[in-house]
């Protein structure tokens, strides 16, 4: 009975997107120690990435914890890191 009632509530987290997004943005908080706002800025970044879409200009330049996890989302690193520095001492 509970394995059903599991596969109910995963097929109806996948047919309801805002659910799983809101999940996600909780599960993000705590693990990277954010605030919420910055999570639920992430999670709408990578979207408007993934989808194509040109972020507006307020979340651009903004410095808010919205604006600063929208930018980390859309702004997607492709490397793993820095390696092999040019500074010497």
């Amino acid at each position: 009975m509970l394995l059903t009632q599991s596969r109910a509530f995963f097929f109806h987290m996948l047919a309801d997107p805002i659910l799983l997004s809101s999940e996600r943005c909780k599960v993000l908080a705590e693990k990277n120690h954010w605030s919420l706002a910055r999570a639920e800025g992430f999670v709408n970044g990578e979207m408007f990435r993934r989808r194509g879409n040109r972020p507006p200009n307020h979340l651009v330049i903004g410095i808010d914890e919205y604006c600063l996890g929208f930018r980390a989302g859309y702004f997607e690193r492709k490397n793993g890191g820095a390696s092999g520095s040019s500074l010497s001492a």
